[in-house]
């Protein structure tokens, strides 16, 4: 780490000034008693408290928080009101279980397209071969064919909406929105 020198020989660099931690009593506002405020500190979260909260807080303007808990998509990082007093979140919270399930569905999904598509594929090369021109024969295969690529298709189908969901629900996380202050005191 780089440091400034003294102007002068023996002359000692001023510390740095360390703003003082504010106080805020927060209350946070849901429908769902797993909301938790967490305090991000590099890639650790650290649990405040869980609704309704009404606990006071000490910390600093740079400190980032987010709320999380369990079965919940988290919020985005954000910061408290640089002020003592008090202050209300409202909270709509977002959950990981639609996702999970669209998961496991895609999963399905993608194998059941690879199921139908190499059944297909093998089917379109090698499905009459056998048959010496039999009718019986070539129209088992050509059902068989058309069996594999509805497979597939639906596969495929399922596969590309179970995606979207997935995205569409990572890009919907938990909201918080500051609710009027508890206390009269505007925040910054």
């Amino acid at each position: 780490m780089l440091q400034a020198l003294p102007a002068r020989a023996g002359q000692v660099p001023d510390a740095p000034v360390q703003e003082p931690p504010y106080r805020l009593r927060v209350h946070l506002l849901s429908p769902d008693e797993a909301v938790e405020l967490h305090r991000l500190a590099g890639r650790d979260r650290i649990m405040v408290c869980k609704a309704p909260c009404d606990t006071e807080v000490s910390f600093r303007a740079a400190d980032r928080f987010a709320i999380d808990g369990p079965g919940l998509l988290r919020s985005a990082a954000f910061h408290l009101p640089a002020r003592d007093g008090e202050a209300a979140f409202r909270v709509t919270p977002e959950y990981t279980a639609p996702m999970q399930v669209a998961g496991i569905l895609g999963g399905a999904a993608g194998f059941a397209f690879l199921y139908g598509g190499i059944g297909y594929l093998g089917e379109a090369a090698l499905g009459g071969v056998s048959c010496d021109g039999e009718a019986p024969c070539l129209a088992r295969h050509q059902s068989d064919q058309n069996h594999y690529r509805v497979v597939a298709l639906i596969g495929l189908g399922v596969t590309i909406a179970s995606a979207a969901f997935v995205i569409w629900g990572s890009l919907h996380p938990t909201r918080v929105v500051p609710d009027a202050p508890a206390d009269g005191k505007q925040g910054p």
